[in-house]
């Protein structure tokens, strides 16, 4: 396990894998499995800004989803994290990074609060965010997935109620699986605990624990066009499939965590 000497990023090279992560943020931006290609997707590092949430990766959406607050997603996402314990074995890498109430954080959320990431790094990728807080608040590991076109994907296990973020938040029910053939953001509130994303080339298999909802959100074309840490046809390469907390708060103690395992077909 290599660190480099940049004080935002560690670069991660083992056996079975490589990946890049975000000390602000906690965030994970790249797992690339051994002879496999990255399964995750992020904007370039050129559009990172100390203090701005980047785009890509495994961002952490808390103590709020969404824009019922400000910052949009909460604050975890774009502060340092603590990075408390890294192990190596033969198998994988282990990182456990932490992050509590601050000056800053208390004029945001006047509420003390312990929250844990604990990333493990191999052949699959486990990644668990406990959150240790005395009120109730929301959250997600708003996880993007990386592909070659995803009008090739096919996701299943989604189940067939979702809420539609793109028309008012109105309870909606489909019983197919998802294809993308434009703009998406779902939250779907009936999922399974295992989500499978199929394309012509690859299976990821998706585990959740802990959750009570599953995101998806791809921007196509027109709202990808008005995000400036998107390319013009980068909404192409990438969806979101995230493990959340909405309909169901995170309470006291709690862990979200989700499992990726990828296999080429």
């Amino acid at each position: 396990m290599h660190e480099n000497n940049k004080e935002n990023f560690l670069f991660i090279t083992h056996r079975h894998c490589t990946a890049t992560v975000s000390l602000q943020g906690a965030q994970l931006l790249s797992w690339k499995p051994t002879n496999s290609e990255d399964i995750l997707w992020s904007s370039t590092l050129d559009n990172f800004k100390e203090g701005h949430a980047f785009r890509g990766g495994i961002p952490i959406c808390w103590p709020w989803f969404g824009k019922v607050n400000t910052p949009s997603h909460g604050f975890a996402r774009f502060l340092k994290w603590h990075l408390t314990k890294q192990v190596e074995t033969q198998e994988h890498v282990t990182l456990v990074f932490t992050l509590q109430e601050s000056t800053y954080t208390q004029k945001l959320f006047p509420h003390a609060f312990t929250l844990t990431l604990t990333m493990v790094l191999g052949k699959t990728l486990s990644v668990s965010f406990e959150v240790m807080c005395a009120v109730e608040t929301t959250g997600a590991l708003h996880s993007y997935f990386r592909t070659q076109d995803v009008r090739e994907e096919k996701i299943e296990g989604l189940g067939e109620v979702y809420l539609d973020a793109l028309d008012t938040h109105k309870e909606k029910h489909t019983p197919y699986p998802l294809q993308f053939t434009q703009e998406v953001d779902r939250v779907y509130t009936q999922s399974d605990a295992t989500t499978h994303i199929t394309s012509k080339r690859r299976k990821i298999t998706l585990k959740h624990s802990g959750y009570s909802d599953i995101v998806v959100w791809n921007p196509w074309d027109e709202t990808s066009s008005k995000l400036a840490d998107m390319q013009e046809d980068d909404y192409l390469k990438m969806f979101c499939v995230e493990s959340a907390k909405i309909s169901t708060s995170f309470l006291r103690k709690d862990v979200l965590t989700l499992s990726v395992s990828s296999l080429e077909l």
